[in-house]
């Protein structure tokens, strides 16, 4: 159980049974296992080569098998068979470096594990000028999306991130999303009221909840009182 609740972020249970028809029905009782882990992990960094995804399970059951769906194209979708070694279930597919969202759901239970396979990217020359201002006045934060492609970074245009501010006197904070232009350039203007820290994250993956967050450094913004007359 403690497994389980760990690797919540990485594995969703699938709305009801995925038992269906009468010959399912008099099959033995569902497997009963655990999620134990992926394998490089949920956000799979690829470059030119083929890269390997194994998926991990743990408990009993007298053979394991999955359905793998590609989330970003429908209509690509493979069965695939889990190998027994002791007590532990691994499923192992080899990918093409091809940027995607996949689903592989266990047949007969309500586990299913969403992985993304991406190209490594990076924000750069984050920042949030002016340092120390008044309240009412404007603070610009910006930087740069890149993607790592043919072992080189280039600017990834057209893309959302998530620029984050944390009030320094532990309020609710604000999230606000921008996209990046032709150049990968980001830029957001705000008027913050109190001190607090800006950063950005990039949001690249198919669901927020999924896969590790990618978040700047907190850069800190010194709010006085209004200048009189404002």
């Amino acid at each position: 159980m403690l497994k389980r609740l760990i690797v919540a972020a990485a594995v969703t249970a699938l709305g009801g049974s995925l038992l269906t028809g009468s010959a399912h029905a008099a099959k033995a009782a569902p497997p009963d296992i655990d999620f134990v882990g992926i394998s490089p992990g949920d956000s799979v960094p690829i470059g030119t080569r083929p890269v390997t995804v194994t998926i991990k399970f743990s408990g009993e059951a007298d053979n394991l098998t999955a359905k793998v769906r590609s989330i970003s194209n429908p209509s690509a979708s493979f069965d695939l068979a889990a190998i027994q070694h002791g007590g532990t279930w691994v499923f192992q597919k080899e990918f093409p470096p091809e940027p995607g969202y996949w689903q592989l759901e266990v047949n007969d239970s309500n586990y299913a594990v969403r992985f993304s396979l991406q190209y490594p990217a990076r924000i750069v020359r984050f920042d949030t000028r002016p340092r120390k201002v008044h309240k009412g006045d404007e603070v610009t934060s910006s930087g740069r999306l890149q993607v790592k492609m043919n072992h080189q970074w280039q600017a990834l245009p057209d893309t959302k991130v998530t620029v984050l501010f944390l009030p320094a006197d532990g309020s609710a904070g604000t999230a606000t999303d921008v996209r990046t232009d032709a150049q990968g350039k980001f830029s957001l203007t705000s008027k913050p009221d109190r001190s607090g820290s800006y950063s950005v994250r990039k949001a690249l993956d198919y669901d927020a909840k999924n896969g590790p967050v990618d978040e700047t450094k907190g850069i800190y913004v010194k709010v006085t009182e209004a200048r009189r007359g404002k």
